[in-house]
């Protein structure tokens, strides 16, 4: 888990060599993707905090849609019983 405001980047430089001691490119590549799919991660996480709030409201209405008509039932049966 990353720390808001770190970077990957700082990580770059251990392990640049690789077992040949050429500069590994893989390495710089992994890092990128790794950063691009945190990146990519924190943008679904917010986009689905803010779709909760409408989830929310609209159980909310339908939760009050069925009480409204559990209610209408109930008045009508209460009539009904004194008819």
């Amino acid at each position: 888990m990353l720390i808001k405001g770190a970077s990957l980047r700082g990580l770059a430089g251990v392990g640049r060599m690789s077992e040949n001691g050429l500069a590994s490119t893989e390495n710089e590549e992994a890092l990128h993707l790794l950063e691009h799919n945190h990146e990519r991660r924190e943008e679904e996480s917010t986009a689905k905090l803010k779709e909760q709030p409408m989830a929310r409201r609209v159980g909310l209405l339908e939760t009050s849609r069925q009480y409204q008509m559990y209610r209408l039932h109930w008045l009508e049966n209460i009539i009904k019983q004194e008819s």
